[in-house]
C-alpha cells in the first residue's frame, strides 16, 4: 500500500512541474507532441494535474494511518484494567451450603486418644464368711455353755439399711443385740451387744455381762470362750472400774486372729461390748 501510494505521488509531482512549464514555457514540454500548445491549455493542464496530486495524497493519507493503527493494535498486547482498591473476599453466604445442608469443615488433627478413666470398682465388703442363721446357731450354743437364760430365733429378722443390712434383736428390756449383714452376700460385718445395767438387780447385770461375753465369743467361732469370751470379760472390768475411779465414758480392746474386740462404758449408753474385723 505504502508503495503505490509513492507511485501515485511521484506521478503527480512529474505532472505538476511539467503544468508548470507548460504555463511558462509551452514550447519546453518534452513528453507532448512538438507542435505548439496555447497557453490557456497548459493552464488547465497544470491545474488538473495538482487537483490530481491533492486527491491522490488525501486518500493515500487515510490509508496509511489505518496501517499504522493496525499494526499498533497488532503490536500492544490487551492488558486487562486492574483496580488500585483489592477485592474484599466474598462473604460466605447460605448459598454457598453444598448439599446436605451442612458446612465442611477442615479436618482438624487430634493427638492421641486419652483412655477415658475407668470408674473405681466398688470395694468388696469384709465379713466373717457366715450368715446370720449360722451366727445364731454359733451364740445360742454359747449362751447355752454359760447356762444363761437368754436364746436368739433360729432365724433372726433381717431389716433393709441404706448401706447393709441390720438384724435388732431385744433378749430382755434392758439387753439386746445389733448385727450388722453385707448387702450383698447376707454374711455377717459385725456384732454389737448393749447392756443397761439395772441399779437394784445385781444378779441380772451379772447374767447380762455372762451372756455378753459367750455372743461376743460367736463371733470368732465355736468353743471361744476359753480365749474370747475370757478376754472380753477382762476389758469389760478395765472400763467399769475406770468409769467408776472417773465417772467418764471409757473404751478397753484387744486384737485377736484378726478381729478387734472393744468394751466401752458410757453414762448415756450403757455398757456396749462389739466385735469387727481388725483394719
Amino acid at each position: 500500500m505504502e508503495s503505490l501510494t509513492a507511485v501515485f505521488i511521484l506521478i503527480a509531482v512529474v505532472f505538476f512541474f511539467w503544468g508548470i512549464a507548460a504555463v511558462f514555457k509551452p514550447g519546453c514540454a518534452l513528453f507532448i507532441r512538438t507542435q505548439k500548445r496555447t497557453r490557456g491549455r497548459g493552464i488547465i493542464s497544470g491545474l488538473l494535474l495538482a487537483l490530481l496530486f491533492f486527491v491522490c495524497a488525501v486518500i493515500a493519507a487515510p490509508q496509511k494511518e489505518q496501517g499504522q493503527n493496525k499494526i499498533a493494535e497488532t503490536a500492544t498486547p490487551a492488558t486487562k484494567t486492574t483496580s488500585t482498591n483489592p477485592e474484599k473476599a466474598p462473604t460466605p453466604s447460605f448459598l454457598d451450603t453444598p448439599a446436605g445442608g451442612k458446612h465442611e469443615q477442615a479436618a482438624v488433627p487430634q493427638g492421641p486418644k486419652q483412655e477415658e478413666p475407668q470408674p473405681a470398682k466398688p470395694q468388696e465388703v469384709r465379713t466373717i464368711g457366715i450368715n446370720v442363721t449360722q451366727l445364731a446357731k454359733r451364740v445360742n450354743a454359747a449362751l447355752s455353755e454359760v447356762k444363761s437364760p437368754y436364746r436368739m430365733p433360729e432365724k433372726p429378722k433381717i431389716q433393709n439399711g441404706p448401706v447393709n443390712d441390720v438384724v435388732n434383736y431385744q433378749f430382755s428390756e434392758k439387753f439386746s443385740v445389733v448385727i450388722t449383714i453385707d448387702k450383698k452376700t447376707k454374711n455377717v460385718i459385725s456384732i454389737t451387744s448393749i447392756i443397761t445395767p439395772s441399779t437394784q438387780n445385781n444378779a441380772e447385770n451379772m447374767a447380762m455381762v455372762a451372756a455378753d461375753a459367750a455372743i461376743i465369743s460367736a463371733f470368732e467361732g465355736k468353743g471361744q470362750l476359753k480365749t474370747v469370751g475370757k478376754r472380753t470379760i477382762e476389758i469389760l472390768n478395765k472400763a467399769l472400774t475406770a468409769y467408776t475411779e472417773t465417772q467418764q465414758d471409757h473404751t478397753e480392746s484387744f486384737i485377736f486372729n484378726g478381729k478387734k474386740y472393744t468394751a466401752k462404758v458410757s453414762a448415756t449408753l450403757g455398757i456396749i461390748t462389739y466385735a469387727e474385723l481388725a483394719d
